[in-house]
């Protein structure tokens, strides 16, 4: 049976060939892009071809063109492919939610295409797509592509995805497309008083929950409200399945509200969905003349505390307050990362400072060394004469010598004991510290950046970064006191070797006379004393050279020695290290001032920030409290107590926290951090803004290694930012509720920690989209599929009053090439080339 035995085509060989010519054309539009106007592919015409010709291919299958359907659909397949979790998972991560929707679209419409198709190779292919792991509207879509198949294997592919599939929609999807398929028992969805659960292979019927469903309840612990405006669920049938016509519409707007004392829950979920479908059908088959569905669903949620967070009027005034101030502080701040971009970037820029430093002190000992080498080489050339042959001219050359070689040796041992005592401060420490204020700069200026929108957490960030200038700025102070002990500038002198210039101009004077002497009298001593035939060289090397020779190359190698040349790198040997150094001790000074003004503007923002929004914990130190259990009968609230009874407690008063076991714990404030004296005890000794002079107590916290106790004699003192981690949490005496003890101390005693502990910025709900897809089918095909809204559409409206100084002009960022520890090497090496 050809093609002209099929209705919708025309019975001429011209016409048949002329509709082969309209789908080749077709699928040229299709799958060479390149060659045709942008104009086909836009909004969903290339779809709707493409779904054109998986029909097509039917009707070729249908009228016994099974290669030439075999060959359209092979392409799609291509197309489409099996579908693998872990690749799905690996692109999935990658990709943008706009890629991701357009990815799930293009799979979509493919699914369809083999759905149109009804090719049995096919089926491998879209079931792939339905069992595994996959985004739900693609599950949807291969469910829906499965219609057409009459097969008990494939009603059971939809009878499980609607039983036990995790998303709503696929397992409505997967029921509709259950309902219609001939070999599947009959099933109705779940009714709201239905409590039964019965197998459909026992029984034909089974009520199957598509829609999830709670109860209103009430309890002393907890407070559940469930708020349901009026669910349509409606469904019409006209005539019957066989011959007739059915209509539905599905609409469902819910709200869950969850009150317990410490946490609380709403959410809001919607749906609306609605389809149509004609049947005309004999013989127990049913023919979907016209379809049309929507899906739109989605919700937001958010965690709060009704009962001890957020009283709205309270918000709004630190918010107006904070307005009124936050152009200050913000000013302020900038002042001083001003003055530090201006002395890092130079010139010179602290890069090129520090590593010109370096190069300068490992210069040191190189000259030295260069200069023993040549004096050493002289000796070695008079060792080559007999003493007893020398005359006076060449003694006053060797005490010069060996006088020059003693100077040098002392030279040598005190510049290496110089460098040895300079190498760890000027090569490692200055530019280690250099980067740390780079570093803590940027950690200054990445704080300033989100002030307006968290200044808590953008003030801790701040902090960090001034604590690392702080301690940075400290390191180079040891060092640049380390250099002026070396170098005697603290008892006003210097070392000896610093300036040779007098010794330079005496071995000089000497030089040049003994050179003279040499010059003018060494050729008597070159001359021999005896007959030629008696030359004793000549006679031991069978007349290859004389002694005459021999004594002349050694003269000519005294006289060619330049002294004064030599000598000359011991003038001024140092003046470039103490240039540098001078250079280094400047810009320590400079940075030490514009610490001074960076610390000042912090701790007074911190200081109005303290008194708008109170001195509080870090926002990731724990502030949930411990309740009574049958484990601990006493309550974590101050005074915290374990037993009702009061037996057994923690020696200093206090607050539990909740917190498991192995969580990290942060450092609540800034401040010095040290053991205490328990076991699993950490102390912080507060030394800045409104909670000055505080010591807080944690316990239950395995301390990091670094930490050591006073009494220790490897203790030095160590100052944390709030937000750094000090340890992990361990196991409390509350094994149900794992916590840890945090007490707070001032002068007077011990005080109440529950004012400090940080109360959660209010987050924002985020609608988060569930379904957001249409198809359309016309006699069984699927004619069109896509988005509603997309996420194009999608737009969070935030209602948020607009603080009047919600943009602030912000600091430059430090540019990556001022690292002082970017390419230090290379910087040396050009330093040293300048030399």
């Amino acid at each position: 049976m050809g093609l002209k035995s099929c209705p919708l085509y025309a019975r001429t060989d011209k016409e048949t060939i002329n509709i082969i010519k309209i789908v080749k054309a077709l699928e040229e539009i299709v799958y060479t892009k390149d060659v045709f106007q942008k104009e086909l592919y836009k909004d969903d015409l290339y779809n709707r071809i493409l779904l054109a010709l998986g029909s097509i291919a039917n009707k070729f299958s249908q009228s016994g063109q099974y290669e030439r359907s075999l060959h359209m659909v092979s392409r799609v397949h291509n197309l489409l492919g099996i579908h693998d979790p872990w690749t799905y998972r690996q692109k999935r991560s990658l990709q943008t939610e706009s890629e991701q929707t357009k990815a799930d679209q293009w799979k979509v419409v493919l699914l369809e295409v083999l759905g149109n198709a009804r090719v049995d190779v096919s089926y491998d292919y879209i079931v792939s797509h339905v069992n595994s792991t996959n985004s739900p509207w693609i599950k949807r879509a291969g469910l829906h592509a499965l219609r057409k198949y009459h097969d008990g294997k494939v009603a059971g592919v939809m009878l499980n995805s609607a039983l036990y599939d995790e998303d709503e929609s696929v397992r409505y999807e997967a029921l509709l497309q259950y309902q219609s398929h001939p070999k599947a028992e009959l099933i109705f969805p779940a009714k709201s008083d239905s409590s039964n659960s019965l197998n459909p292979e026992q029984l034909g019927i089974e009520d199957i929950t598509v829609h999830h469903r709670s109860r209103r309840s009430f309890s002393s612990e907890t407070t559940e409200y469930r708020l349901k405006s009026p669910t349509v669920e409606w469904r019409k049938m006209v005539g019957s399945t066989s011959i007739g016509a059915s209509f539905g519409v599905t609409m469902t707007n819910l709200m869950d509200l969850k009150i317990v004392p410490l946490c609380d829950i709403a959410k809001i979920s919607m749906q609306q969905e609605v389809y149509t479908r004609l049947h005309l059908g004999v013989v127990n088959e049913n023919i979907d003349f016209f379809s049309g569905r929507i899906c739109f669903k989605g919700h937001s949620q958010y965690n709060v505390n009704l009962f001890q967070e957020f009283e709205m009027k309270n918000v709004a005034d630190m918010a107006e307050e904070f307005d009124k101030n936050i152009q200050g502080i913000i000013s302020g701040l900038v002042v001083g990362v001003d003055m530090f971009h201006v002395i890092i970037a130079g010139p010179p820029t602290v890069r090129e400072l520090a590593a010109e430093m370096s190069a300068a002190l490992e210069d040191l000992p190189s000259k030295v060394w260069e200069l023993r080498y040549q004096a050493s080489n002289t000796l070695t050339i008079l060792g080559q004469v007999d003493e007893a042959e020398f005359t006076p001219i060449f003694h006053p050359l060797q005490n010069l010598i060996k006088k020059i070689t003693s100077l040098l040796n002392d030279v040598k041992t005190d510049v290496t004991n110089f460098y040895n005592r300079l190498l760890e401060p000027v090569t490692v420490v200055i530019p280690y510290n250099t980067r740390m204020i780079y570093q803590g700069v940027a950690e200054v200026i990445d704080g300033i950046k989100f002030f307006v929108t968290d200044p808590k957490s953008s003030m801790a960030k701040i902090n960090k970064g001034v604590m690392e200038i702080s301690v940075a700025v400290k390191a180079l102070t040891d060092s640049r006191t380390k250099i002026q002990e070396a170098s005697l500038i603290l008892k006003d002198s210097k070392p000896y070797w610093w300036d040779l210039d007098t010794e330079y101009e005496v071995y000089e004077a000497f030089a040049v006379n003994i050179t003279a002497a040499v010059t003018e009298n060494g050729q008597t001593w070159v001359e021999p004393g005896y007959l030629e035939n008696e030359d004793p060289v000549a006679l031991f090397t069978q007349n290859a050279t004389t002694e005459k020779e021999l004594k002349q190359d050694i003269l000519d190698n005294l006289t060619s020695i330049d002294i004064p040349g030599m000598l000359e790198p011991l003038i001024n040997m140092a003046d470039t290290f103490v240039n540098k150094s001078y250079d280094m001790f400047v810009w320590i000074k400079k940075v030490k001032e514009a610490e001074a003004v960076l610390k000042e503007r912090y701790e007074a923002g911190q200081s109005v920030i303290d008194t708008i929004f109170g001195a509080k914990v870090h926002a990731d130190f724990p502030r949930r409290y411990r309740l009574a259990d049958d484990t601990c009968k006493g309550s974590g609230f101050y005074p915290s107590q374990l037993t009702a009874d009061g037996s057994t407690e923690y020696w200093s008063p206090g607050v539990d926290l909740v917190c498991l076991p192995d969580s990290v714990v942060v450092a609540p404030f800034a401040g010095l951090l040290m053991l205490g004296n328990s076991s699993n005890e950490i102390v912080i000794q507060t030394d800045e803004g409104s909670i000055r002079d505080t010591t807080i107590i944690i316990t239950n916290v395995k301390p990091n290694g670094t930490i050591l106790h006073p009494s220790d004699s490897l203790y030095i003192e160590k100052r944390v930012a709030a937000g750094v981690p000090i340890g992990l949490a361990v196991a409390s005496p509350c094994n149900s509720s794992n916590h840890i003890h945090v007490a707070m101390k001032r002068e007077g005693g011990f005080i109440d920690p529950t004012r400090f502990l940080q109360t959660r910025m209010f987050e924002m709900p985020q609608w988060v989209q569930i379904c957001d897809d249409f198809k359309l089918e016309y006699k069984g095909e699927t004619i069109a599929a896509g988005t509603i809204v997309g996420v194009a559409g999608q737009k969070q409206l935030d209602t948020s009053p607009t603080l009047t100084n919600g943009i602030l002009s912000q600091p430059d960022d430090l540019d990556i090439a001022d690292d002082p520890m970017l390419d230090i090497q290379e910087y040396k090496s050009k330093f040293n080339r300048k030399e």
